[in-house]
């Protein structure tokens, strides 16, 4: 009895953990996204990992509205360019300093493309999107929970230059993580762009081969789709954007994951929020 007692209470006593990954569609509809990051902060998401981070001129830092918006005891880190347009966009780690503890911080520079290819150029001109290839990043940060070290690595891989360009940069992600500190538990997630038009599922299979060889499990592995192409933005191209809507074309995919390693799973659900072209996902863990 006593030992099933004992039992009992340390499953009570297990520390729970939210997380939530989300592409803010370069922080444009800044409103829409921090009703819906407050939303999140109001079901006790803990951490956000958020990209296409952007600055604009004349305009306050979304992470400082963020901020402002939850309340002094949250704390961020970014890694974004000095351009202050989508050139320079990044990523943002938000987390709620009354639980989680910072004890450091890593950026990482993606392996970047030179030029797009013919038919990635050509459908940048169609949709109004950009002609040539931007740098993509990485944060990572280091945080202790109940003196539990954990490690949440927030990625934007690069949605041109194919299947072969993406291993690249997340292999160069985790050979960066080989070189830090040593930490047990981790989070993985992020916007991967696995757009795989042909749906073939072949993309995130390899993805999968690579993460369950270094010990992750996708957490989000049941979400069928976080975006769909109906929604992108497609700047000042209102052709492409009628054509889309005339004929109710929907190319859904799923882009964004968390993947987690020695971490229990309870649930991770994607909400079905505007603001984006994609959905935020988030996931609710057990340390």
């Amino acid at each position: 009895m006593l030992s099933s007692n004992i039992e009992i209470a340390m499953k009570v006593t297990k520390t729970k953990l939210k997380i939530s990954t989300y592409n803010m569609q370069f922080s444009q509809d800044r409103k829409t996204l921090l009703q819906n990051i407050n939303y999140l902060a109001n079901k006790n998401v803990d951490i956000f990992c958020l990209q296409e981070v952007t600055r604009y001129p004349k305009q306050p830092f979304v992470i400082n509205e963020i901020i402002r918006l939850l309340g002094t005891n949250w704390k961020a880190v970014v890694n974004i360019g000095p351009e202050k347009s989508p050139e320079g966009m990044g990523n943002a780690i938000l987390w709620n300093n009354n639980k989680l503890f910072f004890k450091g911080k890593k950026n990482i520079l993606l392996p970047k493309r030179e030029k797009l290819a013919l038919h990635e150029w050509l459908f940048a001109k169609m949709t109004g999107g950009n002609t040539t290839p931007w740098q993509r990043r990485t944060v990572v940060v280091d945080l202790r929970i109940d003196n539990i070290p954990i490690r949440v690595i927030n990625a934007h891989l690069d949605h041109i230059g194919g299947i072969k360009h993406r291993q690249k940069q997340f292999l160069s992600i985790l050979e960066s993580l080989k070189k830090l500190k040593s930490c047990t538990k981790e989070i993985i997630c992020g916007d991967f762009n696995t757009i795989d038009l042909l749906n073939s599922g072949h993309e995130i299979q390899e993805l999968t081969k690579i993460l369950c060889r270094n010990n992750y499990i996708d957490a989000s592995n049941k979400i069928a789709w976080t975006a769909d192409l109906r929604n992108m933005d497609f700047a000042n191209n209102t052709l492409a954007k009628k054509f889309i809507e005339n004929f109710d074309i929907h190319i859904k995919r799923k882009l964004d994951f968390i993947w987690v390693k020695k971490l229990n799973i309870n649930k991770c659900q994607k909400l079905d929020l505007d603001g984006s072209d994609h959905c935020p996902i988030f996931a609710e863990l057990t340390l």
